[in-house]
């Protein structure tokens, strides 16, 4: 704890016990907790095992699979990218190669509304190698005539081989060089089978069937890095979303937000989601609540948020989860009990 801010260990002791009562009633392998208020106060919190078998126990600084949070980074560097003048966001992706669609761009591949199709007819699609196949599958795949947000994993990985190629450095670089910026980048890494080993921070990854918990390990698939196979602490993710979090790139990843689904809520209140420039916003009668993001992969559930009212932010790894029937139900406890810290 830094600064001025004292927070009653009650609190924390709040904290603790509500983590704790989702490991245990979930019974997921880990959770990996941290939390910042401000430049002030950080909180930090882990329960469970890294590996199940040989007992190896979790720690805020044993990295998790982000799955789908990996697009988060992802995006956060193609806005860097941007902003040095590598392209500009509203450049066609045929610029970068010629036999790829002319009539999509850079901000409809941040925000899924590049009408990619989401193909399952390729043998070999989920396991290509690497990046450099993207561009291949992408000139093969049809695009929907109505541009509307749909959800695809495609979309980030050929913005990943378009950031490597036209930097002319491997993705894995690209990233920990940006990464740097903001935290340790030898705290971040891409998903290998080498992930396994147990003297690595690397946890091992569950899927939970009924009452029982398998382990389970990744096939190759270098062209989903960008899009759901980095790999980091919750420590270092915190301290990563801690430092990006400012006024000048909220309104950055708003610019040119698209409409996700809305709905009045219980108290009256009108909710709106949309999907940013590689986040989600949330607002409430018509004013960003908070920025988030999920994620799911080989069990593995991720999760990132920031009130921006506030400037609370928190990030919650774990490495089990029959996601999507399971989300973490934290999240509105601790802003309640920290928020006026």
């Amino acid at each position: 704890m830094t600064g001025q801010i004292v927070v009653d260990t009650l609190i924390e002791d709040y904290l603790s016990q509500k983590i704790d009562e989702f490991y245990e009633k979930q019974r997921v392998a880990s959770v990996s907790f941290s939390l910042f208020k401000g430049n002030l106060y950080r909180y930090n919190h882990a329960v469970g095992y890294a590996d199940l078998e040989s007992k190896r126990e979790t720690s805020v600084h044993n990295k998790y699979v982000l799955a789908s949070v990996s697009k988060t980074i992802t995006a956060s560097m193609i806005l860097d990218l941007e902003d040095a003048g590598y392209f500009k966001l509203t450049d066609s992706i045929s610029a970068f190669q010629s036999d790829l669609p002319s009539d999509i761009n850079l901000i409809q591949l941040l925000t899924h509304t590049s009408g990619l199709v989401k193909l399952r007819n390729f043998g070999n699609y989920p396991q290509a190698a690497d990046l450099g196949d993207v561009p291949e599958y992408v000139s093969k795949t049809p695009i929907h005539s109505r541009k509307k947000h749909r959800y695809n994993n495609m979309n980030y990985a050929l913005l990943g081989s378009l950031a490597s190629q036209v930097t002319a450095t491997p993705f894995d670089s690209l990233i920990k060089a940006f990464y740097a910026k903001y935290s340790d980048p030898n705290s971040i890494d891409l998903l290998t089978n080498k992930s396994y080993d147990r003297d690595s921070l690397n946890v091992k990854y569950y899927l939970k069937k009924g009452w029982r918990r398998y382990p389970h390990e990744p096939y190759r698939s270098g062209m989903w890095e960008p899009a759901a196979l980095i790999t980091t602490s919750s420590y270092s993710l915190n301290e990563f979303l801690q430092s990006i979090m400012t006024p000048t790139f909220i309104e950055k990843i708003k610019r040119f937000k698209v409409p996700v689904r809305n709905k009045k809520l219980a108290d009256g209140t009108q909710y709106e989601e949309f999907y940013g420039l590689g986040y989600r916003l949330g607002y409430r009668d018509g004013k960003l609540s908070y920025i988030y993001h999920n994620g799911f992969i080989y069990g593995a559930l991720s999760t990132i948020c920031y009130f921006p009212d506030y400037d609370i932010g928190f990030v919650a790894l774990s490495n089990m989860s029959p996601y999507p029937k399971l989300n973490y139900s934290f999240g509105a406890h601790f802003i309640k009990k920290i928020k006026k810290a």
